[in-house]
């Protein structure tokens, strides 16, 4: 694996495009339970058109390289169309949000994603992508659910639509994303599943900075996915219940989840763009208030809800002076029998909404 994105590093760096692009450092960082802690580096280079990043690290725990690399061209396919490819060797959550100290939902995988895209206008674009997963075998360990040898192969197409006026800090606009992915048992595949999702967030201004967010999350699943892939509440944005709660997840082959989020952002410092030094650049920093409720369909057609409250600090900003991310700290109380008080504290870029 390390030798593949070697040579495709190699390969675009020899191109003219790479050769005249813009290059800069980056840190590659990962914490989860089955590698504890993976540290190195990466580097990054723009071009007018493309974009690529290399990362390698180490597991502290394993012993073991990670690693994973990032091409994309916005004019590969023409005027109005691009490619993306990406390599991984990493553990990754399978989860839109990983509760602090609650492990479950983790992924160790290789493989790869070639997405062809383009442009149908306005803000709009349609995407299908070719994806191939080799998974690994992951004992329990603490939390983390173990999860069996797999080799998945699918095809994912979706459609996305996205008029946020800034995409670290969205004050106004929206996105809308609908996306299919089949799995099937072709060139050795032990899978065969279909994943529909709607995701739709939309963004009202209050005063000068502060902002009102909606979310509207919808999945729908048939066939057999691997239990780290199967639909939950707690992983798709109720927060404030435990996620390897077996009630909290659906179990049977047809399974469907909607979960609905509002957050109200409020600025805290009375300026942007502070300097950090050589940390970075915090663009500003922001309290959150936040309200989650959720439906999911489990074995039996009965059906469960959970809702979820909670605060939080939003603080976007350039680490190093090049890599943009947001840090998001949040604290929430579940609101039925099986709710807890629960940690999040992410890394993300952009935010779950």
């Amino acid at each position: 694996m390390l030798v593949l994105l070697l040579a495709a590093l190699l390969s675009l760096s020899l191109s003219p495009l790479a050769r005249a692009a813009e290059f800069a450092p980056t840190a590659y960082y990962n914490v989860n339970p089955y590698d504890d802690t993976v540290l190195g580096a990466g580097l990054s280079w723009r071009g007018q058109w493309n974009h690529t990043e290399v990362d390698l690290g180490y597991s502290t725990a394993q012993s073991e390289a990670r690693g994973r690399f990032h091409y994309w061209n916005d004019v590969g396919l023409g005027a109005r169309g691009g490619f993306d490819l990406q390599v991984f060797h990493e553990v990754q959550a399978r989860s839109d949000l990983v509760p602090l100290i609650q492990h479950g939902f983790y992924e160790g995988h290789t493989g790869g994603i070639i997405t062809a895209y383009r442009r149908l206008g306005y803000h709009e674009v349609g995407m299908v992508s070719l994806i191939s997963d080799r998974v690994w075998p992951l004992p329990a360990r603490g939390n983390l659910i173990a999860t069996e040898r797999d080799r998945v192969y699918s095809l994912r197409l979706a459609y996305q639509r996205d008029t946020r006026e800034d995409r670290f800090n969205p004050r106004t606009g929206g996105r809308t994303e609908v996306a299919a992915t089949q799995a099937a048992r072709v060139f050795g595949g032990t899978r065969s599943y279909l994943v529909s999702t709607l995701h739709w967030t939309r963004y009202q201004a209050l005063g000068e900075r502060g902002a009102l967010a909606w979310r509207l999350h919808t999945a729908a699943t048939a066939g057999g996915l691997p239990e780290q892939r199967r639909l939950g509440l707690p992983g798709a944005g109720v927060r404030g219940y435990d996620f390897v709660t077996a009630e909290d997840r659906v179990n049977d082959p047809g399974t469907f989840v909607t979960v609905a989020n509002a957050e109200v952002r409020l600025p805290v410092l009375p300026r942007e763009n502070i300097s950090l030094g050589m940390l970075g650049t915090l663009m500003h920093l922001q309290v959150a208030a936040f309200a989650d409720v959720g439906t999911a369909r489990q074995a039996g057609s009965s059906w469960i809800v959970r809702g979820g409250v909670g605060l939080g600090v939003r603080a976007p900003l350039v680490a190093l002076g090049r890599v943009p991310m947001i840090v998001r700290l949040d604290v929430a109380q579940g609101l039925t029998r099986t709710g807890r008080l629960s940690t999040y504290v992410l890394l993300t870029a952009p935010e779950l909404f």
